[in-house]
């Protein structure tokens, strides 16, 4: 799955998304949304775990509100709307 989130109504330059939740992804690694304070979202991938933020730069575990288990309890979180990607949900 790759899709792309337009940024002021272009997909050129857009964020790529490549998963919306952790059954989109491998084994164990889960959906990670980089995310720049000043730019916003960078892109959306699986990745082994979620980097500790740094600088302007931090990430967030995406997640399906839907899902039988909710995957954002085991880091005591809840999954809710993300606030910049329409349509999109995030462990908050």
């Amino acid at each position: 799955m790759l899709r792309c989130v337009a940024i002021n109504g272009a997909c050129n330059p857009g964020v790529p998304i490549h998963c919306d939740d952790k059954t989109d992804c491998p084994g164990s690694q889960v959906c990670c949304g980089l995310f720049d304070q000043v730019k916003g979202y960078q892109s959306v991938e699986c990745r082994n775990s979620c980097p500790a933020p740094s600088g302007t730069s931090s990430s967030v575990r995406m997640c399906d509100p839907n899902a039988a288990v909710d995957e954002c309890q085991a880091i005591n979180k809840s999954c809710q709307q993300s606030g910049s990607l329409t349509g999109f949900y995030r462990c908050n």
